[in-house]
């Protein structure tokens, strides 16, 4: 449920096989993990967002403009109301 959501996790990942990532913190974020953090601000609205990177780190402009990229897709979301409906009970 969205309410339970408290913020999103973004990192860049290892490509074990073609089927396989592994989480890593290690390198930039890509192209997929980019377009399916668009979906979710999509679906759930712009969730505070921790892009985490524990090694390998680039210069800090590279570090910034991965954090300007959330910015812009959060920004891009606000003024539209997300996709997500509550779960009506009953």
């Amino acid at each position: 449920p969205k309410d339970r959501i408290k913020y999103f996790h973004l990192a860049g990942h290892y490509v074990e096989a073609e089927d396989l990532r592994i989480d890593t913190h290690g390198s930039a974020v890509d192209d997929q993990a980019w377009q399916l953090l668009k979906e979710a601000y999509e679906h759930f609205g712009p969730v505070p967002t921790l892009l985490e990177r524990d090694f390998n780190f680039p210069p800090m402009k590279e570090l910034i403009r991965e954090v300007m990229q959330i910015k812009s897709l959060q920004e891009s979301v606000t003024t539209a109301a997300p996709k997500h409906a509550e779960p009506v009970s009953g």
